[in-house]
Formats: C-alpha cells, sequence, structure tokens
C-alpha cells in the first residue's frame, strides 16, 4: 500500500515512521515550492519520488494510493480540497481548516478523510472511554487547558492566544467530543487584561446530561487534564498519556505523626501508554493502521472525520468570541 505526504516538517517526522509501521510505503513527497528540506527528509525516510509542489504530486496519482497533509494549518484547506475533489483517501493534520466556515462546504461530500486526532488512539483515552460507555448517568467534569506564555505575540497576545485555542488546543475539545459526544456551550466568560488571558466555559453533552467545566489559560504552569467524577468513581486524565481511576477514599484517622483526620483517594486502577505508543509518537501508529484501513474500503471506529473536526472547530470559536467580548470590554468599545 502506498501513500504519499505532503508536508515535510517536524510533525511528517513522525507520521513516516508510524506509516510504515502500519505497512505503508511511503513513495512521494512534497512541500511548498522551494522548499529546502524537501530533499533531505525523502532521503531519510528513502522516498524515491519528490515533488517541486503539492499540485505536481497530486497530479501524479499513479504513484500513490493514499495521501497524508501534513502542513501549517493555514496551507492545509487548498490542499486538502483537492484531494476531497478526487477522492482520494486522506489522514490530514488537524484542525484541517483555520475556521469552522472553511471546512463547512467539504461535508456534503463524503470523503475518504481521517482528521489527525491522535490522542483518540491513546491506551489511556481509550480505557477512559470504555468506562464512560459502561455507565448511563451523566458525569460532572473539569478540562484544564494551558497554552505556553505568548512570546512574541507583538500588540496583540489576546490573537495570539485566540489562535492557540483553534490550532492546538482544539485537540482537547476533540478528545471531550470523542468521550462524552456532542457538546454545546452553555456559558463562557473570558479575561483578558494586563497580560492575563484565560477563558472558563460550562460545556454539556447533549446525550447524557454531563456537565463540563472548561479552564483553558495563557502560560500557566499546569499540565493539560481532565477530570470525570461520578458519585462512586473519579477519573484522571493527567496529562492525557496517564489515567488513574479511584473508586474509594481511604479514611486515615489522626495519629501522633500527623494529629488530623485525613481523606486519602484510593487508586483502583491505572493505564499508561503501552509499546506502540512508547515507539512512535503517541496514537500515531494506531492512527496509521485506521488510515489503513480506511484505504482498504473501511470505516475505521474512533477515527475523527471532517464533520468531527468542524464541531471541534466550533467550540474552540465559541471559547474565542468569549475571549474576544473581554478584549472589546476592556478597550471601551462594547458595554
Amino acid at each position: 500500500m502506498r501513500a504519499a505526504l505532503i508536508g515535510c516538517g517536524a510533525i511528517a517526522e513522525y507520521h513516516a515512521p508510524a506509516l510504515k509501521a502500519a505497512g505503508f510505503t511511503i513513495t512521494a513527497v512534497a512541500s511548498r515550492p522551494g522548499s529546502r528540506t524537501v530533499a533531505a527528509f525523502s532521503l531519510r525516510h528513502g522516498i524515491p519520488n519528490v515533488f517541486p509542489s503539492p499540485q505536481e504530486l497530486l497530479a501524479a496519482r499513479g504513484l500513490w494510493d493514499a495521501l497524508l497533509i501534513a502542513v501549517p494549518p493555514q496551507a492545509t484547506l487548498p490542499i486538502l480540497k483537492e484531494a476531497v475533489a478526487l477522492g482520494v483517501p486522506t489522514l490530514v493534520e488537524k484542525p484541517a481548516a483555520c475556521t469552522a466556515a472553511e471546512l463547512k462546504p467539504l461535508l456534503k461530500r463524503e470523503a475518504p478523510v481521517i482528521v489527525g486526532y491522535n490522542r483518540r488512539f491513546y491506551a489511556s483515552v481509550q480505557a477512559l472511554q470504555s468506562l464512560v460507555n459502561e455507565r448511563s448517568g451523566p458525569f460532572i467534569g473539569q478540562l484544564v487547558i494551558s497554552e505556553p506564555a505568548l512570546q512574541g505575540a507583538g500588540d496583540d497576545p489576546a490573537r495570539a492566544f485566540a489562535e492557540r485555542l483553534v490550532f492546538n488546543s482544539v485537540h482537547a475539545l476533540d478528545l471531550l467530543r470523542f468521550l462524552l459526544g456532542e457538546l454545546r456551550i452553555e456559558s463562557a466568560r473570558a479575561v483578558a487584561r494586563e497580560g492575563s488571558f484565560g477563558v472558563v466555559a460550562i460545556l454539556r453533552a447533549e446525550d447524557s446530561g454531563s456537565l463540563v467545566n472548561l479552564t483553558a489559560v495563557a502560560g500557566a504552569p499546569v499540565n493539560v487534564s481532565l477530570n470525570l467524577f461520578q458519585p462512586d468513581l473519579a477519573l484522571h486524565l493527567q496529562p492525557f498519556e496517564t489515567l488513574r481511576v479511584y473508586r474509594s477514599m481511604q479514611r486515615i484517622e489522626p495519629d501522633e505523626k500527623t494529629p488530623w483526620r485525613r481523606y486519602v483517594p484510593e487508586l483502583a486502577g491505572q493505564v499508561e501508554l503501552d509499546p506502540p505508543d512508547a515507539a512512535y509518537k503517541p496514537g500515531f501508529y494506531r492512527q496509521a493502521l485506521a488510515f489503513k484501513r480506511l484505504v482498504c474500503g473501511e470505516k475505521p471506529q474512533g477515527a475523527a472525520t471532517l464533520t468531527d473536526a468542524y464541531r471541534a472547530l466550533r467550540l474552540a470559536e465559541g471559547l474565542i468570541a468569549a475571549l474576544e467580548g473581554a478584549t472589546l470590554n476592556r478597550s471601551g468599545e462594547t458595554q
């Protein structure tokens, strides 16, 4: 099974070995016209055909069976449109477009496309999904997202933070949808003043009624985390590579060393990344296997579709709207 790559940056360096491990032969690669790195990339990964532009690679359909698009988000959509028009099996890096509106016209086609939300394939996330699916009642949860400090943001750090929500934090929004189903934003408030940027929102799962408090902040020294609670169950994903399951609390009475009563959650189970995730960028190997099933004409279970990407972008844009409102309020342009 032959794959072609468009893009030869850092993320493509992870995709190439995962695709090979899944059984693909990479036969062609292209980057932007004038790329200084594509030739070296092809040598590193043993790719025989190098094209000077994505369009010339797309025209050489006889050399490949499946396409990976791994270019910056701003350059993704035109290539994705051509791939959808050709009807070729495609794996495209998230978020697949810069806005939901750009992506919406592509939803009319049932295109064979997987969007690269690779965290869906983590062993920890798969285990968490199974635990969530076992339960009929709603969860109460908290999702914490921290983006790096906004260095080099110029005169508009709020916009830089908003871009990070779309291009990076959207990963966490897709994961939450993957676990709880369709979500809507019940409320959202933002802070944007004196160098502090963040959004707090309440999201409701439409099917189960689960409620999740989402906190997205710029520059805080905290790892991404998701906590889901029911009366006899606490599920902690922090970071997303590790799941910890708690089902009871241990009551420790005072003693000479600690003269106060303590309540300590008792760990009932833990799921870490497994060997395939240790060998490749987490999630990439199983994602490549899902891509292989797509090329074979199957509908790979659990893989993100263009519709999933569209809905994750809609959620991100809801958070951005709150941030933009806070920015306008600070400047005095709105009430």
